[in-house]
Protein backbone atom coordinates (compact mmCIF):
# COMPACT_ATOMS: atom_id res chain seq x y z
CA UNK A 1 0.00 0.00 0.00
CA UNK A 2 1.34 3.41 -0.96
CA UNK A 3 1.75 6.25 1.55
CA UNK A 4 -0.88 8.90 0.84
CA UNK A 5 0.44 12.46 0.95
CA UNK A 6 -1.42 15.80 1.04
CA UNK A 7 0.42 18.96 -0.07
CA UNK A 8 -0.61 22.18 1.68
CA UNK A 9 0.54 25.39 -0.03
CA UNK A 10 0.58 25.41 -3.82
CA UNK A 11 3.11 28.10 -4.63
CA UNK A 12 6.32 27.33 -6.49
CA UNK A 13 7.74 25.16 -3.70
CA UNK A 14 4.49 23.29 -3.15
CA UNK A 15 4.27 22.45 -6.84
CA UNK A 16 7.88 21.21 -6.81
CA UNK A 17 7.11 18.99 -3.84
CA UNK A 18 3.95 17.64 -5.47
CA UNK A 19 5.95 16.65 -8.55
CA UNK A 20 8.76 15.12 -6.44
CA UNK A 21 6.46 13.03 -4.23
CA UNK A 22 4.35 12.08 -7.24
CA UNK A 23 7.36 10.41 -8.90
CA UNK A 24 7.95 8.04 -5.96
CA UNK A 25 6.77 4.45 -6.38
CA UNK A 26 5.68 3.96 -2.77
CA UNK A 27 3.86 7.27 -2.49
CA UNK A 28 0.68 8.83 -3.82
CA UNK A 29 -0.17 12.53 -3.79
CA UNK A 30 -3.79 12.14 -2.72
CA UNK A 31 -4.84 15.71 -1.92
CA UNK A 32 -3.76 19.29 -2.62
CA UNK A 33 -4.71 22.34 -0.60
CA UNK A 34 -4.42 26.14 -0.75
CA UNK A 35 -6.71 28.93 0.49
CA UNK A 36 -5.97 30.98 -2.64
CA UNK A 37 -8.42 30.39 -5.47
CA UNK A 38 -5.91 31.21 -8.21
CA UNK A 39 -3.41 28.71 -6.79
CA UNK A 40 -6.10 26.04 -6.65
CA UNK A 41 -7.08 26.60 -10.28
CA UNK A 42 -3.45 26.32 -11.41
CA UNK A 43 -3.04 23.12 -9.41
CA UNK A 44 -6.13 21.60 -10.98
CA UNK A 45 -4.56 22.13 -14.40
CA UNK A 46 -1.12 20.84 -13.35
CA UNK A 47 -2.40 17.81 -11.46
CA UNK A 48 -5.65 16.64 -13.06
CA UNK A 49 -7.45 13.99 -11.09
CA UNK A 50 -6.07 15.03 -7.69
CA UNK A 51 -8.73 16.68 -5.47
CA UNK A 52 -7.84 20.26 -4.49
CA UNK A 53 -9.21 21.64 -1.22
CA UNK A 54 -9.43 25.13 0.24
CA UNK A 55 -9.19 24.26 3.95
CA UNK A 56 -6.55 22.16 5.69
CA UNK A 57 -9.24 21.03 8.14
CA UNK A 58 -10.63 18.79 5.40
CA UNK A 59 -7.29 17.02 5.10
CA UNK A 60 -6.78 16.66 8.85
CA UNK A 61 -10.18 15.00 9.17
CA UNK A 62 -9.58 12.66 6.22
CA UNK A 63 -8.61 9.17 7.49
CA UNK A 64 -7.15 8.22 4.09
CA UNK A 65 -4.40 10.89 4.34
CA UNK A 66 -1.26 9.53 6.01
CA UNK A 67 0.97 12.60 5.92
CA UNK A 68 0.80 16.36 5.51
CA UNK A 69 3.47 18.27 3.58
CA UNK A 70 3.59 21.97 4.47
CA UNK A 71 4.86 24.46 1.88
CA UNK A 72 3.07 27.42 3.43
CA UNK A 73 4.49 30.79 4.62
CA UNK A 74 7.15 30.36 7.32
CA UNK A 75 5.04 32.07 9.97
CA UNK A 76 2.46 29.27 9.70
CA UNK A 77 4.84 26.30 9.81
CA UNK A 78 4.89 25.48 13.51
CA UNK A 79 1.18 26.01 14.12
CA UNK A 80 0.08 23.92 11.16
CA UNK A 81 2.61 21.22 12.00
CA UNK A 82 1.22 20.98 15.53
CA UNK A 83 -2.31 20.61 14.15
CA UNK A 84 -1.27 17.95 11.66
CA UNK A 85 0.60 15.92 14.28
CA UNK A 86 -2.26 16.24 16.78
CA UNK A 87 -4.57 14.86 14.08
CA UNK A 88 -2.37 11.77 13.82
CA UNK A 89 -0.68 12.72 10.55
CA UNK A 90 3.01 12.47 9.82
CA UNK A 91 4.35 15.90 8.88
CA UNK A 92 6.97 17.29 6.56
CA UNK A 93 7.47 21.04 6.96
CA UNK A 94 9.56 23.31 4.79
CA UNK A 95 12.39 25.10 6.59
CA UNK A 96 12.52 26.85 8.92
CA UNK A 97 10.46 24.83 11.38
CA UNK A 98 9.36 28.10 13.01
CA UNK A 99 10.25 31.77 13.32
CA UNK A 100 10.74 31.53 17.09
CA UNK A 101 12.30 29.02 19.44
CA UNK A 102 9.08 28.80 21.45
CA UNK A 103 7.03 27.80 18.41
CA UNK A 104 9.67 25.33 17.24
CA UNK A 105 9.58 23.68 20.65
CA UNK A 106 5.81 23.41 20.44
CA UNK A 107 6.03 21.53 17.14
CA UNK A 108 8.68 19.18 18.53
CA UNK A 109 6.56 18.48 21.62
CA UNK A 110 3.57 17.69 19.40
CA UNK A 111 5.66 15.18 17.43
CA UNK A 112 6.86 13.45 20.58
CA UNK A 113 3.34 13.26 21.99
CA UNK A 114 1.80 11.94 18.78
CA UNK A 115 4.53 9.44 17.96
CA UNK A 116 4.38 10.55 14.33
CA UNK A 117 7.26 11.50 12.05
CA UNK A 118 8.20 15.18 11.94
CA UNK A 119 10.72 16.11 9.27
CA UNK A 120 12.07 19.56 8.40
CA UNK A 121 13.00 20.25 4.78
CA UNK A 122 16.66 21.21 5.22
CA UNK A 123 17.41 20.24 1.64
CA UNK A 124 21.20 20.70 1.75
CA UNK A 125 21.47 17.84 4.23
CA UNK A 126 20.41 15.51 1.40
CA UNK A 127 22.71 16.96 -1.26
CA UNK A 128 24.92 14.07 -2.47
CA UNK A 129 27.99 16.31 -2.30
CA UNK A 130 27.25 17.22 1.32
CA UNK A 131 26.69 13.57 2.25
CA UNK A 132 30.03 12.64 0.67
CA UNK A 133 31.76 15.54 2.41
CA UNK A 134 30.40 14.38 5.76
CA UNK A 135 31.79 10.90 5.07
CA UNK A 136 35.22 12.35 4.27
CA UNK A 137 35.20 14.42 7.48
CA UNK A 138 34.19 11.39 9.58
CA UNK A 139 36.99 9.36 7.97
CA UNK A 140 39.55 12.01 8.93
CA UNK A 141 40.36 12.89 5.32
CA UNK A 142 40.31 16.64 6.07
CA UNK A 143 42.06 16.36 9.43
CA UNK A 144 40.85 18.53 12.29
CA UNK A 145 38.36 21.14 11.10
CA UNK A 146 39.56 24.73 11.40
CA UNK A 147 36.88 26.89 9.85
CA UNK A 148 33.96 26.88 7.45
CA UNK A 149 32.95 29.58 4.97
CA UNK A 150 29.35 29.33 3.68
CA UNK A 151 28.17 31.72 0.96
CA UNK A 152 24.62 31.88 -0.34
CA UNK A 153 23.96 34.44 -3.08
CA UNK A 154 20.36 34.11 -4.16
CA UNK A 155 18.83 36.59 -6.58
CA UNK A 156 15.27 35.51 -5.86
CA UNK A 157 12.62 38.03 -4.93
CA UNK A 158 12.91 39.01 -1.24
CA UNK A 159 10.17 37.64 0.97
CA UNK A 160 7.84 39.99 2.74
CA UNK A 161 7.74 38.45 6.20
CA UNK A 162 11.32 37.45 6.99
CA UNK A 163 14.83 38.57 6.18
CA UNK A 164 17.47 36.75 4.13
CA UNK A 165 18.80 34.93 7.21
CA UNK A 166 15.47 33.18 7.84
CA UNK A 167 14.98 32.25 4.18
CA UNK A 168 18.17 31.82 2.14
CA UNK A 169 20.35 31.34 5.23
CA UNK A 170 18.36 28.58 6.92
CA UNK A 171 19.87 25.67 5.01
CA UNK A 172 23.37 27.09 5.40
CA UNK A 173 22.98 27.17 9.19
CA UNK A 174 21.56 23.64 9.15
CA UNK A 175 24.47 22.47 7.00
CA UNK A 176 27.12 24.02 9.25
CA UNK A 177 25.56 22.45 12.36
CA UNK A 178 25.52 19.05 10.67
CA UNK A 179 29.18 19.32 9.65
CA UNK A 180 30.26 20.63 13.06
CA UNK A 181 28.36 18.01 15.03
CA UNK A 182 27.83 20.55 17.82
CA UNK A 183 26.07 23.83 18.54
CA UNK A 184 27.95 27.14 18.67
CA UNK A 185 28.93 28.69 21.98
CA UNK A 186 29.09 32.22 20.57
CA UNK A 187 27.49 34.01 17.62
CA UNK A 188 27.73 37.44 16.03
CA UNK A 189 25.87 38.95 13.11
CA UNK A 190 25.46 42.16 11.18
CA UNK A 191 23.33 42.95 8.19
CA UNK A 192 21.66 45.66 6.18
CA UNK A 193 18.37 46.31 4.45
CA UNK A 194 18.63 48.54 1.39
CA UNK A 195 15.21 47.95 -0.16
CA UNK A 196 12.97 47.89 2.92
CA UNK A 197 13.51 49.27 6.41
CA UNK A 198 14.06 46.67 9.09
CA UNK A 199 14.39 43.66 6.74
CA UNK A 200 17.96 42.65 5.97
CA UNK A 201 18.74 41.66 2.38
CA UNK A 202 22.35 40.89 3.27
CA UNK A 203 23.62 39.20 6.46
CA UNK A 204 27.10 38.36 7.69
CA UNK A 205 27.19 35.86 10.54
CA UNK A 206 29.96 34.41 12.67
CA UNK A 207 29.73 31.19 14.71
CA UNK A 208 32.28 29.90 17.24
CA UNK A 209 32.05 26.30 18.45
CA UNK A 210 33.35 24.66 21.66
CA UNK A 211 35.80 22.52 19.64
CA UNK A 212 37.48 25.66 18.28
CA UNK A 213 35.81 25.47 14.88
CA UNK A 214 34.80 28.84 13.43
CA UNK A 215 32.27 29.55 10.71
CA UNK A 216 31.53 32.62 8.62
CA UNK A 217 28.14 32.95 6.88
CA UNK A 218 27.33 35.30 4.03
CA UNK A 219 23.74 35.40 2.78
CA UNK A 220 22.32 37.91 0.32
CA UNK A 221 19.48 38.50 -2.09
CA UNK A 222 21.29 41.36 -3.80
CA UNK A 223 24.48 39.93 -5.33
CA UNK A 224 24.73 37.48 -8.24
CA UNK A 225 26.48 34.20 -7.67
CA UNK A 226 25.77 30.73 -6.37
CA UNK A 227 25.94 28.65 -3.24
CA UNK A 228 29.50 27.79 -2.21
CA UNK A 229 30.90 26.01 0.83
CA UNK A 230 34.55 25.91 1.89
CA UNK A 231 35.69 23.62 4.71
CA UNK A 232 39.28 24.09 5.87
CA UNK A 233 40.96 21.25 7.72
CA UNK A 234 44.51 20.64 8.88
CA UNK A 235 45.06 18.08 6.09
CA UNK A 236 42.81 19.19 3.25
CA UNK A 237 40.50 21.95 2.08
CA UNK A 238 37.15 20.96 0.61
CA UNK A 239 35.08 23.19 -1.65
CA UNK A 240 31.53 22.46 -2.71
CA UNK A 241 29.37 24.50 -5.06
CA UNK A 242 26.09 23.57 -6.70
CA UNK A 243 27.87 21.13 -9.01
CA UNK A 244 31.30 19.97 -7.79
CA UNK A 245 33.02 18.70 -4.66
CA UNK A 246 36.81 19.19 -4.77
CA UNK A 247 39.64 18.49 -2.32
CA UNK A 248 43.01 20.21 -2.18
CA UNK A 249 45.96 19.16 -0.06
CA UNK A 250 46.68 21.47 2.87
CA UNK A 251 50.31 22.02 3.87
CA UNK A 252 50.19 23.76 7.26
CA UNK A 253 53.95 23.52 7.71
CA UNK A 254 54.57 25.41 4.46
CA UNK A 255 52.08 28.10 5.41
CA UNK A 256 53.57 28.45 8.90
CA UNK A 257 57.10 28.79 7.50
CA UNK A 258 56.04 31.49 5.06
CA UNK A 259 56.61 29.43 1.91
CA UNK A 260 54.45 30.05 -1.12
CA UNK A 261 51.61 27.53 -1.53
CA UNK A 262 50.20 26.60 -4.94
CA UNK A 263 46.50 27.02 -4.28
CA UNK A 264 45.57 25.53 -7.65
CA UNK A 265 47.71 22.42 -7.42
CA UNK A 266 46.79 18.86 -6.43
CA UNK A 267 43.05 19.36 -6.75
CA UNK A 268 41.06 16.14 -6.54
CA UNK A 269 37.50 16.08 -7.88
CA UNK A 270 35.34 13.79 -5.76
CA UNK A 271 32.64 11.79 -7.51
CA UNK A 272 29.15 12.23 -6.09
CA UNK A 273 25.78 10.78 -7.00
CA UNK A 274 24.08 12.82 -9.71
CA UNK A 275 20.63 13.13 -8.18
CA UNK A 276 18.53 16.06 -7.05
CA UNK A 277 18.50 16.62 -3.28
CA UNK A 278 14.74 17.27 -3.28
CA UNK A 279 14.04 13.81 -4.70
CA UNK A 280 16.30 12.19 -2.10
CA UNK A 281 14.68 14.22 0.67
CA UNK A 282 11.13 13.25 -0.30
CA UNK A 283 12.10 9.58 -0.62
CA UNK A 284 13.69 9.75 2.84
CA UNK A 285 10.49 11.14 4.39
CA UNK A 286 8.36 8.33 2.94
CA UNK A 287 10.93 5.72 4.03
CA UNK A 288 10.90 7.08 7.59
CA UNK A 289 7.11 6.83 7.71
CA UNK A 290 7.09 3.28 6.44
CA UNK A 291 10.00 2.10 8.61
CA UNK A 292 9.04 4.12 11.71
CA UNK A 293 12.49 5.71 11.89
CA UNK A 294 13.62 9.25 12.69
CA UNK A 295 14.54 11.50 9.75
CA UNK A 296 18.02 12.88 9.28
CA UNK A 297 16.48 16.35 9.69
CA UNK A 298 13.95 15.60 12.41
CA UNK A 299 12.19 17.97 14.78
CA UNK A 300 15.18 18.13 17.13
CA UNK A 301 17.44 19.18 14.25
CA UNK A 302 14.86 21.78 13.27
CA UNK A 303 14.83 23.21 16.80
CA UNK A 304 18.63 23.41 16.87
CA UNK A 305 18.63 25.40 13.64
CA UNK A 306 15.96 27.79 14.92
CA UNK A 307 17.92 28.27 18.17
CA UNK A 308 20.99 29.41 16.21
CA UNK A 309 18.92 31.56 13.84
CA UNK A 310 17.25 33.24 16.80
CA UNK A 311 20.63 33.95 18.41
CA UNK A 312 21.92 35.45 15.16
CA UNK A 313 18.76 37.52 14.85
CA UNK A 314 19.29 38.89 18.36
CA UNK A 315 22.70 40.14 17.28
CA UNK A 316 21.24 41.64 14.10
CA UNK A 317 18.71 43.52 16.20
CA UNK A 318 21.45 44.88 18.45
CA UNK A 319 23.46 46.17 15.50
CA UNK A 320 20.55 47.43 13.41
CA UNK A 321 21.28 51.10 12.75
CA UNK A 322 18.89 53.81 13.76
CA UNK A 323 17.34 55.87 10.99
CA UNK A 324 19.71 58.81 10.53
CA UNK A 325 18.51 62.35 11.17
CA UNK A 326 19.87 64.25 8.16
CA UNK A 327 18.27 67.60 9.01
CA UNK A 328 21.76 69.04 9.55
CA UNK A 329 22.35 68.90 5.79
CA UNK A 330 19.76 71.65 5.20
CA UNK A 331 21.14 73.65 8.10
CA UNK A 332 24.50 74.10 6.41
CA UNK A 333 26.42 72.07 9.00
Amino acid sequence: MRTRIAIVGLGLRGVELAHAFGRLDRCKVARLCDPDETARRCAEQLFPGIPVRERIDDLLADPTVDAIVLATPSSTHAGLAERALAAGKHCYVESPLALSLHDAGGALAAARQSGRVLMVGHELAYHPGVVRLRELIDAGQLGALCYVQADRCDRTRPRGEENVLWSAGVDEVALVLALAGEEPCDVEAQGAGYLRDGIEEVVFGFLRFPSGLRCHLHCTWLAPGERRLTVVGTRRVATLDDHTLALRAQDFDAVASGHAVDSDGHVEKVAVVDRKPLAIQCEHFVACIRQRTSPRTDGEAGVRVVRVLAALQDRLDVHRPLRADRSYETAGV
